[in-house]
C-alpha cells in the first residue's frame, strides 16, 4: 500500500487599477507632479484542491504613497499599520475550489501618490512586493507565494493605456 498526499495548487496575484468597479479613484491620468492620484490595489487568491488555513497577505507602501482607508469588500479583514506602512489581509481559511469552482477571493484597497519632480517620466511604485502565506490542511505544507511590486504602469487595467502611466509636469 502506498499513500500519497498531493499538494494543492495555489495562485496569488496583485494588480493596480485606476478605473475600478469597486472603489472610485480620482486625480489626473497620467499622474502629474504635485497632484494627488488614487489607485486601487487588488489582491486575488485561487486554490485548487485542498483547503488552506491561516492564509495571510502582507505588503508595505513606499514612503511617498499613502493609505486612503477605502477597502472592498466591507468584510475583508484588511488592516493598515501606519508606523510600519504595512497592509495586512487576514484571510483565514481558503476552501478548495476557490477561483476554480467558486469565485476567487479578492480584497481591494485604495492608495494615493503625490508625484515629485524626481518621478518625471517614470512609473513610480505604489506598492512594494506582496507576500502570501498559508498552510495546506491536507499535506501540512507551508505555502509561500509572492507578487511583484506594483507601479502606476497598470498593465492589468484594460481601461488604461501606456500614455496614462508615466508622471508628467
Amino acid at each position: 500500500r502506498l499513500d500519497l498526499k498531493v499538494k494543492t495548487k495555489v495562485s496569488f496575484a496583485a494588480k493596480s487599477v485606476y478605473r475600478s468597479s469597486v472603489i472610485a479613484n480620482s486625480g489626473p491620468l497620467p499622474p502629474k507632479i504635485g497632484a494627488k492620484t488614487t489607485y486601487t490595489v487588488v489582491w486575488e487568491i485561487r486554490n485548487a484542491s485542498n483547503d488552506l488555513q491561516d492564509a495571510q497577505v502582507k505588503a508595505t507602501l513606499p514612503p511617498n504613497v499613502r493609505w486612503e482607508n477605502q477597502t472592498s469588500p466591507a468584510d475583508a479583514r484588511l488592516t493598515y499599520n501606519l508606523s510600519s506602512q504595512t497592509i495586512s489581509w487576514s484571510v483565514g481559511r481558503v476552501a478548495a475550489g476557490t477561483g476554480v469552482l467558486n469565485p476567487a477571493l479578492t480584497a481591494s484597497f485604495q492608495v494615493s501618490i503625490l508625484p515629485s519632480s524626481s518621478d518625471l517620466n517614470r512609473s513610480p511604485t505604489i506598492l512594494n512586493d506582496s507576500a502570501m502565506t498559508a498552510t495546506d490542511t491536507f499535506t501540512g505544507e507551508k505555502i509561500n507565494l509572492d507578487a511583484n511590486h506594483l507601479t502606476t504602469e497598470m498593465q492589468q487595467d484594460s481601461l488604461t493605456d501606456s500614455g496614462e502611466w508615466k508622471v508628467v509636469k
